[in-house]
């Protein structure tokens, strides 16, 4: 089988896909949700805020990939929305199961404060082993992506300093989204530098394997013979 950005690209997308299905049986089987009692305005509000700023940051990159191309501004648009609302509807379910899935109290030992007898009386039903068989899932994935972003080493198609100001753009502002979510569960703002910068290294890691796997070009460039999002109109070049 050929390797390439298309391989690539179906690749994440399986990842994404397992990713979801096995956050939503940790939710049903540990149902974590001692931080959305302690806080009940928060699930929503930390959903809409990492979905939305995923979804902008996806909208920014459509648009620089694909400007002075040539392309209808309403085939442009219609197709920039309707990634944005892809990317939008993706992480607002990502971010509402990665919570019942006990995932910050794993990684954060965060137990809020209530004066709820329930409350308190409830003990955490993480289980160590599944979150190590989890972690070890995920090394090998990550392991597989960066080898296959490697290879293939998609040259990028946009000019330098586009690219560099793209990547320092999303990764600065979706490290900030990361950073005050899990603030929000430790309660200590003196770890916000440590959680900003580890989330920063993250995403930098995430934003050039992306990118040299392929999957931008894959997902974000418009293409007249090929693209993801096939809509019934062609697409018109000047």
């Amino acid at each position: 089988m050929k390797i390439n950005g298309k391989t690539f690209t179906n690749i994440i997308l399986f990842g994404k896909i397992g990713l979801l299905f096995f956050l939503s049986i940790l939710g049903l089987v540990n149902y974590e949700t001692r931080y959305i009692i302690a806080h009940p305005d928060y699930l929503i509000g930390d959903a809409y805020m990492v979905a939305s700023v995923s979804a902008i940051c996806a909208g920014l990159m459509f648009i620089l990939h694909n400007n002075n191309k040539g392309i209808e501004s309403s085939v442009l648009w219609h197709k920039g929305f309707e990634s944005c609302f892809m990317v939008f509807l993706f992480f607002f379910f990502f971010a509402i199961i990665r919570e019942f899935s006990g995932y910050f109290n794993f990684m954060a030992n965060f137990s809020p404060k209530s004066t709820s007898d329930q409350l308190n009386q409830r003990e955490a039903k993480e289980n160590p082993a599944v979150f190590g068989i989890s972690l070890t899932v995920a090394l090998l994935f990550t392991i597989v992506v960066i080898y296959l972003a490697i290879v293939i080493r998609e040259p990028i198609t946009i000019p330098f300093w586009l690219f560099i100001s793209e990547y320092v753009f999303v990764t600065v502002v979706i490290s900030v989204v990361e950073t005050m979510v899990s603030l929000r569960h430790e309660k200590d703002n003196k770890k916000g530098a440590a959680f900003f910068f580890t989330n920063f290294l993250l995403f930098t890691g995430v934003f050039f394997v992306l990118q040299y796997g392929g999957m931008n070009k894959e997902l974000l460039e418009l293409q007249n013979d090929k693209c993801l999002y096939n809509f019934p109109e062609k697409l018109h070049v000047y």
